[in-house]
């Protein structure tokens, strides 16, 4: 009974002290800061959602909400505000409300800016985050 108990009591002490797959905070990518506009057709593209994808399968994407005023500071997940330097491309994306599905009120939502920017493959607005970051990225949209 005795070795019964030491034994679960070893085991407990090894499950509560080994901790989950977190790694060392140096494991952790270079984040930069990136900050910028979005302006669609002039106006700040305001509930816009901007993500920066790469093709490079160790970068993470990066991605934030576009404020009311058009300012934007893009977050790379658990690894904080920024981005990783390398190339992306500016993919957007946008929540649908009442406005979204015209006067009829049916069909698909229209989406305020071009379908070419709701993909990697087809935006036409590449930027390289370099190392130290961009403070005043600048993506200019025309209305869809």
């Amino acid at each position: 009974m005795l070795r019964t108990l030491t034994f679960f009591a070893c085991l407990a002490t090894i499950t509560l002290t080994s901790g989950c797959g977190g790694g060392e905070a140096s494991d952790a990518p270079e984040i930069h800061p990136v900050k910028g506009t979005l302006t669609v057709g002039g106006e700040p593209g305001a509930g816009i959602i901007v993500t920066l994808m790469s093709t490079d399968t160790k970068i993470f994407p990066a991605t934030a909400t576009v404020a009311e005023d058009g300012s934007f500071t893009l977050v790379s997940g658990p690894n904080g505000e920024g981005a990783q330097a390398g190339d992306y491309s500016v993919v957007l994306s946008f929540t649908p409300d009442e406005n979204s599905y015209g006067a009829a009120g049916g069909g698909p939502p229209k989406a305020p800016f071009p379908k070419e920017w709701t993909d990697a493959a087809t935006s036409p607005q590449k930027v390289t985050v370099p190392e130290g970051g961009i403070t005043d990225l600048k993506i200019e949209v025309p209305k869809s």
